[in-house]
């Protein structure tokens, strides 16, 4: 039955409501929707346009793996580059080009450091095609070394220190060979001279002679202090101007130009050297068929254009004379005069001898191999060496050596 009020109308049915110290617990609500789905959206959506995204992230490990190798086989060219190899796999590149573990290589290629290897390893294909011949030998020698190099075969002229083979045209070529083969001598030697500035490894020197040597042939490796064949144009950076004002170098020689002067280029490197005891020795022609006086020739124990001892070739008066200059003034020690005319195109090798003997210089002076002064004096006692010419003419210098004295060498013998 309904309830109703007094009036007889229905009252509404009864409802529970919130009271003092009563809370309506409510039916729970729960969101169909995963939460993850918001973050995942973006990539459904790449998903949506490419349709590979899931493989690449399944097999993203992989990919980093793939091109971690895929670099190692792209550098795998690199080994064989000389400029991109790296240091550590030298070793196994100069394997590829013939230098092998055999004990012969090892003893060279070991005694390198990388930048040089790397350099040896470069000209290893030409070396190995013509390995032998004189060049090749003096080519390799300074590749590894970085030192001047000379070679002197036996058939060049055969000179032994203060003695001459007579009756060869050899247009002032003095070697100096440690040798003199005469009729009947098997020994087939012949001389490399190298510079040593004080660094240089004999041994490596003499294993890299020994793997270069033709068959059979028995060498003499001579330690130089000097050397220069002007092979390089404008490149006088081993001399020092002291008077004059012009050098040239050009065709294989260096020439002192201006002829209103007197010039002096003194043997200067890193400093200039203080030697005594030594030998220099110059391959030059040059001064005045016409007027005496108007000397060229070669210096030692020089300290400047004042102080020097000076050997010098007089074409007009067909003379060598050695003099000192000491405090400018000149004084002649020995004069030898020619029975031959000289020429001023023709090449002359002026060699100067000096040494100690008691308290005087022993001077011996040599034209063409040949001894024309011999002479003591006690005014210098050491110094630097250089080429020069008197005032009004010039000289052309093919080549110049020097060399202290006792001369260091090593031998190699045929079977060693």
């Amino acid at each position: 039955m309904a309830i109703q009020d007094l009036a007889g109308n229905a009252l509404a049915a009864a409802t529970p409501g919130q009271m003092l110290g009563y809370t309506e617990v409510s039916a729970e609500e729960i969101l169909t929707l995963d939460i993850y789905r918001f973050l995942i959206k973006p990539i459904r959506d790449q998903d949506l346009l490419y349709g590979d995204l899931f493989v690449q992230r399944l097999l993203g490990g992989s990919q980093s793996v793939w091109e971690t190798i895929q670099a190692k086989i792209f550098a795998l060219k690199d080994l064989w580059s000389i400029t991109r190899c790296p240091d550590a796999f030298l070793p196994y590149l100069k394997h590829i080009v013939g230098w092998t573990d055999e004990a012969e290589l090892k003893r060279v290629t070991d005694a390198l450091d990388y930048d040089t290897l790397r350099r040896l390893i470069a000209a290893s294909v030409p070396f190995w095609k013509t390995r032998g011949p004189e060049d090749t030998i003096a080519d390799l020698l300074q590749l590894v070394t970085g030192e001047r190099v000379r070679i002197w075969n036996w058939f060049d002229f055969r000179w032994v220190l203060n003695e001459t083979e007579l009756g060869e045209d050899h247009q002032g070529r003095d070697p100096w060979i440690i040798a003199l083969p005469s009729e009947g001598d098997a020994e087939h030697r012949f001389n490399v001279r190298i510079v040593d500035s004080g660094s240089l490894d004999h041994e490596l020197v003499v294993n890299l002679v020994k793997l270069c040597r033709p068959l059979g042939e028995r060498i003499e490796v001579s330690y130089i202090d000097f050397l220069d064949r002007f092979f390089v144009v404008n490149e006088y950076s081993q001399w020092r101007l002291e008077a004059g004002t012009e050098i040239t170098v050009a065709g294989g020689t260096m020439t002192l130009g201006d002829d209103t002067l007197a010039e002096l280029v003194l043997v200067d490197g890193t400093t200039p050297a203080a030697w005594a005891n030594y030998v220099v020795y110059a391959r030059l022609r040059g001064g005045d068929a016409g007027t005496s006086g108007r000397g060229v020739g070669v210096t030692c124990y020089t300290t400047d254009v004042n102080n020097t001892y000076r050997a010098y070739l007089d074409i007009a008066a067909g003379t060598v004379t050695l003099d000192k200059v000491v405090g400018g003034a000149p004084t002649v020690l020995g004069t030898y005069t020619f029975a031959a005319v000289l020429t001023v195109e023709q090449w002359f090798g002026v060699r100067i001898h000096i040494e100690a003997e008691g308290s005087t210089n022993r001077i011996r002076v040599y034209v063409d191999g040949e001894e024309r002064i011999n002479v003591t004096d006690a005014a210098l006692t050491s110094g630097t060496a250089g080429v020069f010419h008197m005032a009004n003419t010039t000289i052309e210098v093919d080549e110049v050596e020097a060399f202290l004295t006792p001369l260091e060498t090593d031998t190699v013998d045929i079977n060693s």
